[in-house]
């Protein structure tokens, strides 16, 4: 069974980027499902405020494991 981390504050809800950057928040930090040393930060000020959590979630694609989908919530550790 794999290791994950449920983000519990968004894990039912659609939430869009617009309330992260409202906040001062611009990065995520991303954990690969299927080993919680696969991680990143990535900066997401490109991207439209429409998209959600729940979008971004299954598009995601460690680049040392090859699984695709994460967890993923607000980089609250990262500034900026």
């Amino acid at each position: 069974m794999p290791l994950t981390i449920k983000n519990l504050a968004f894990h039912d809800k659609r939430v869009p980027l617009t309330n992260q950057r409202d906040l001062g928040f611009g990065k995520v930090w991303c954990i690969a499902q299927t080993r919680i040393a696969d991680t990143a930060v990535l900066d997401l000020s490109r991207l439209p405020d429409e998209i959600t959590y729940n979008d971004l979630q299954p598009r995601m694609l460690c680049s040392v494991c090859d699984h695709r989908g994460a967890d993923v919530c607000t980089a609250w550790h990262v500034p900026g």
